[in-house]
């Protein structure tokens, strides 16, 4: 996914189809550098089927065990990613669809899809193949991976999240989920705030101020929905876009470094080696010899 942030500071997502606000991938967490994703968030919906192995997710600080015939279903703007404290391998499905997708016209978007998802959908939820409607979504979204080698069909795809958003709506109408907190806007505002001005300077103030609280509060909002301080997520978020251009630009490591938002090469290697456990180059030189 490209982390790129709009103008409201979510995660411009990579769509399949730049037209067609849908995303479905096949994925392998050892893929992720130090078998995790980067906190981000973003209006679609997230779906992820565990397949093999197993992670762990984070949504908004809450940390969910997820295994094979479970998945989780993120709800639309909430603070997520994935990891493995242990290394330990996952293949998984992922699929983003925009709540666009739901919508006919204005009226259903205001009456159905609006309200359920602010009031009635919860933050996340767990899905288990042992119960049968929580079985059913995650099939709904599995047969979506499998045109995913040619290319999505957008007929299938509104039709397999129209039907997800039917049982949703059935199941959990009734209940009533808070609205976002303030605590999590102000994250959300400071997350985007970071993704969209990386390559700059950045002090704790800047960040704080962003997210429209002091210094001691965003470091506390940070370690509770991130599990670290903003300054090391700041640094892993650089790390991370570093890569795309380690494997896939010819700039030398000192000009990938500044352009990253590091101060000096030496500086960036030694975060890389302590983050990854090589250096630059040798991850450049690996991930190269694997292609060729």
């Amino acid at each position: 996914m490209n982390a790129a942030a709009h103008r409201d500071l979510s995660e411009n997502v990579s769509y399949n189809n730049p037209l067609f606000p849908a995303y479905v991938r096949k994925d392998r967490l050892s893929d992720y550098p130090n078998y995790s994703g980067v906190g981000h968030w973003h209006d679609d919906l997230e779906f992820i089927v565990i397949q093999s192995g197993a992670m762990t997710y984070n949504v908004n600080g809450k940390l969910l065990p997820l295994t094979a015939g479970t998945g989780i279903l993120v709800n639309s703007r909430q603070v997520h990613f994935g990891f493995s404290k242990e290394h330990q391998e996952c293949d998984f499905l992922c699929a983003l669809l925009h709540p666009d997708l739901l919508c006919a016209n204005d009226w259903f978007r205001s009456m159905y899809v609006v309200p359920f998802l602010s009031r009635h959908m919860p933050s996340c939820l767990v899905l288990d193949c042992r119960t049968v409607w929580h079985s059913e979504i995650l099939r709904l979204i599995t047969d979506l991976s499998r045109c995913r080698e040619s290319e999505l069909d957008p007929c299938a795809v509104q039709y397999n999240f129209l039907k997800i958003f039917e049982i949703l709506y059935q199941r959990l109408s009734g209940s009533t989920t808070p609205v976002n907190p303030g605590q999590l806007e102000s994250m959300k505002k400071m997350i985007g705030f970071i993704q969209k001005n990386y390559s700059q300077d950045i002090t704790l103030e800047q960040i704080a101020l962003a997210g429209q609280c002091c210094k001691s509060k965003c470091s506390s909002l940070f370690k509770h929905y991130l599990s670290q301080p903003p300054g090391q997520y700041l640094i892993s978020y650089r790390l991370n876009k570093s890569l795309r251009l380690l494997l896939e630009s010819p700039l030398s490591i000192t000009e990938i470094a500044y352009d990253t938002g590091f101060h000096s090469s030496s500086y960036y290697c030694e975060a890389f080696r302590k983050h990854f456990g090589i250096s630059p180059g040798e991850y450049r030189n690996k991930k190269n010899l694997s292609v060729t």
